[in-house]
């Protein structure tokens, strides 16, 4: 059975292997992929709301649920053991000492609203707690003090003192909360291109047409790939993306001008014929942890022109007699082939599949430098997560 994210909450939970179904009533444990350990268990929950607009905290406001669930093993030893719940974004630690019903370690922030004053209080109840179970092991109460809640920094006080304190007995520790997560992404979808220019005398042509051209390309298709690593801080909301894609796109734009004479006329055409290879390094964070995860990012685009295929026209025409100013200065110019850019964005993960937008503008890509350039570009994919 592959380890992915559930619901901890296991109503209505059956699970069918070979002709038997097994119903949440009957689980005690479960061990998915040979080594990510659930306990089922039902506990109190602590749903105490994180502000309240009132100055004073009155214990009353402690609210406490109760449900069958799966606690996730962090840590056991042959004293006690850790779990951890996450709920409504929130996560929720649970110790058990030998074989009892396991104790949520309270630990809350709350905010008190009061007029135009904010007032921020943490309750630190877990301290006192992990005193009381690891009472008699006097190095680590300076650490205690200074313990934040978190499951690494409990996990890493749990193993001090089963080895300074505890006998040093076996003990099994759930590293994938203390590791990040590399995964890689394979997608494809679609990008719309922007192509703008701007110069006084358009590539050394002297015209009375406008020296300013923008246009937009058809959709064209990208694929590529992306290695994602999530950090194991931060309840693995932050992460770094390595993304590299293929697009190919085309435009043409056409600018005419008549005089007084309707046999005097002018024609402008550029056509725009490009294919790039888009890289980018991007931060990402996710909004929320769960099933569904929507993200934002941000980061630097490093592109590269694999080919190009691009002219530009300036006809005149006067009574049939037709003059061509110039042929192809793009040919004179050319493209730069490596381009510098920034990529704005987001997107939600849901499971396994992945849906992202971002917007990529890179400036400078034609090498004249009289001519402002700039591409942007807008892509929505979808792809598949493997890992």
């Amino acid at each position: 059975m592959a380890h992915k994210p559930f619901r901890n909450s296991i109503e209505n939970f059956a699970w069918r292997y070979s002709a038997k179904i097994y119903k949440a009533r009957e689980l005690k444990y479960l061990i998915i992929a040979g080594s990510v350990r659930y306990l089922v268990a039902s506990v109190k929950i602590d749903n105490t709301p994180s502000e309240f607009q009132t100055a004073r905290f009155d214990p009353k406001f402690i609210e406490t649920i109760e449900d069958r669930v799966f606690l996730l093993e962090e840590f056991s030893s042959k004293a006690f053991s850790l779990y951890s719940l996450q709920r409504n974004d929130r996560l929720h630690l649970y110790l058990r000492k030998n074989q009892d019903n396991p104790e949520e370690l309270i630990g809350r922030t709350m905010t008190f609203v009061d007029g135009g004053s904010t007032y921020e209080m943490e309750d630190k109840a877990y301290i006192g707690q992990l005193a009381d179970v690891l009472s008699g092991c006097n190095s680590l109460d300076q650490k205690l003090n200074s313990l934040k809640y978190s499951i690494n920094n409990i996990v890493d006080l749990l193993k001090k003192f089963d080895k300074q304190c505890g006998g040093n007995s076996e003990s099994y520790s759930n590293d994938a909360n203390r590791k990040g997560m590399l995964s890689y992404v394979g997608f494809a979808g679609v990008t719309l291109s922007n192509i703008s220019f701007s110069v006084e005398n358009f590539f050394g042509v002297s015209s009375d047409l406008s020296t300013k051209s923008s246009f937009k390309s058809n959709p064209s298709f990208s694929f590529g790939l992306n290695a994602e690593y999530v950090l194991p801080r931060m309840k693995q909301k932050l992460g770094f993306l390595l993304s590299v894609y293929y697009n190919s796109f085309k435009s043409i734009v056409d600018e005419y001008k008549s005089y007084s004479s309707p046999d005097l006329f002018t024609i402008k055409k550029i056509n725009i014929d490009v294919a790039m290879l888009h890289s980018g390094l991007l931060g990402r964070y996710f909004l929320t942890s769960g099933r569904i995860k929507p993200y934002l990012q941000a980061g630097f685009a490093v592109n590269y022109v694999l080919k190009h295929n691009d002219k530009l026209l300036i006809d005149e025409y006067y009574a049939n007699a037709h003059h061509e100013v110039t042929s192809d200065p793009f040919r004179s110019y050319g493209y730069k082939r490596l381009q510098l850019g920034f990529v704005l964005g987001g997107g939600l993960d849901f499971n396994q599949f992945h849906l992202n937008y971002k917007f990529e503008s890179t400036t400078g890509f034609v090498n004249a430098t009289s001519v402002k350039s700039a591409i942007s570009a807008q892509t929505l994919v979808l792809g598949y997560r493997f890992n």
